[in-house]
């Protein structure tokens, strides 16, 4: 590999450029995998995809390639690849699977380099050994990296084989210069999976909520996805009633940790009061969900109890009531095509993968208020169709209205 630093990320550059012309997935990680091939002297590497069925988890062999072997394999739909996906954990015992080189890096989170694999006692080898079997190969030094998104979850594992001496046929292992290199060529494989699993997840999210009966089963599962996307412990649902008194009213009010379910389907009816937009003539802009409404922005509070912006008072009670302690908030407007605002989706205690509070991701905002406009949208549906059918009632009662002479 290159020594100097220079070009090395001159190098780095030029692939991140060239990829950013590229809108294939599979041709980006090809790409990457070659890449990493290349700046290290490997002679193989593989990249894994990490998949959850009913059964479990598994790390599914994405693509393969082997320079000695003239082997290239990508598995674009998933199950067409000839090796077996590997399980994280055992499928009857339910251990993790530490056994696995692959498997355990992505159990681990942690980068592993070996220098021979025959070496390497704290793993089960046989799966190696079957491969080179078969082939008439001999496996050595290995580099495996796990591929982690933006929350720090592992989304796959990029593992390499044989780096190869520049000047001679021999296997060496790798270096550190080496792994500094396809680390960062890993975290661009990562970015380019978060996003095609994004874009999948929205996909297949439209699709669900599409199948909803009516508009109150909408919102309710708009709040659930939210929820889930976030790892939320709680939210609300607020619509916006006009009148003499304009305010937001609780449809819905969801918190995991409380048990609490009001509003919706099988929920127990709602029993909080209203949210005055106006106070003594004013735009209340004390409470952060009518401060969302009237200003029609999105807010994200990392810790209420630290900000001194609004007045959480409302939020202190009920923590006071429900020995509960309300800490990040994100609470984002409906607003519908005309840009009016409908109501407010207000989400409380993100949580981490191991379950700890913490402040709502910035890069999660899009996808929430995504959920927003499309209730928005619904719920402006909704009011068409029942101007529509009262326009209807009305000239029908007037149609068979007694004439006079």
């Amino acid at each position: 590999m290159p020594h100097n630093q220079d070009a090395t990320l001159r190098r780095l550059i030029d692939i991140t450029q060239s990829l950013s012309s590229e809108q294939d997935k599979w041709r980006l990680l090809e790409r990457i995998l070659a890449e990493s091939l290349a700046l290290t002297h490997a002679d193989g590497g593989t990249l894994y995809l990490l998949q959850n069925d009913s059964e479990g988890q598994w790390l599914e062999y994405g693509i393969l390639h082997n320079r000695s072997l003239g082997l290239v394999q990508i598995n674009r739909s998933g199950g067409d690849s000839a090796l077996m996906p590997i399980p994280v954990y055992d499928l009857h015992t339910g251990a993790a699977n530490h056994q696995n080189i692959a498997t355990h890096c992505a159990l681990t989170r942690r980068t592993i380099n070996i220098s021979d694999a025959y070496e390497a006692s704290q793993f089960d080898i046989s799966g190696i050994r079957a491969f080179d079997e078969l082939f008439d190969y001999r496996t050595r030094s290995m580099l495996t990296l796990p591929l982690q998104n933006h929350a720090g979850q592992v989304i796959g594992v990029m593992q390499l084989v044989n780096a190869m001496a520049p000047d001679t046929t021999g296997v060496v292992p790798f270096t550190d210069p080496a792994l500094s290199i396809v680390q960062a060529l890993a975290s661009l494989a990562s970015i380019i999976l978060e996003n095609s699993l994004m874009l999948e997840f929205q996909r297949d999210l439209l699709i669900r909520l599409s199948s909803a009966r009516d508009t109150s089963e909408l919102f309710e599962r708009i709040l659930d996805e939210a929820l889930a996307i976030t790892r939320a412990e709680g939210g609300s649902l607020y619509l916006v009633r006009d009148g003499k008194a304009p305010r937001l009213e609780f449809v819905l009010l969801k918190n995991q940790a409380l048990k609490l379910n009001l509003g919706g389907r099988h929920g127990q009816p709602v029993d909080m009061a209203p949210l005055q937009l106006e106070k003594n003539g004013e735009a209340n802009l004390g409470n952060i969900a009518t401060y969302t409404a009237l200003s029609r922005e999105t807010v994200n509070i990392q810790n209420a109890y630290h900000d001194i912006r609004f007045d959480f008072s409302g939020m202190k009670a009920f923590d006071t009531d429900h020995r509960y302690r309300s800490r990040s908030f994100l609470s984002v407007p409906l607003i519908n095509h005309a840009g009016s605002v409908l109501g407010v989706l207000q989400l409380v205690n993100a949580r981490d993968p191991d379950g700890q509070i913490t402040a709502f991701d910035e890069r999660q905002e899009p996808i929430v208020q995504a959920l927003a406009s499309y209730a928005a949208i619904a719920l402006e549906n909704q009011q068409l169709r029942e101007d529509h059918a009262r326009l209807l009632a009305e000239a029908n009662r007037s149609d068979h209205a007694p004439k006079g002479d």
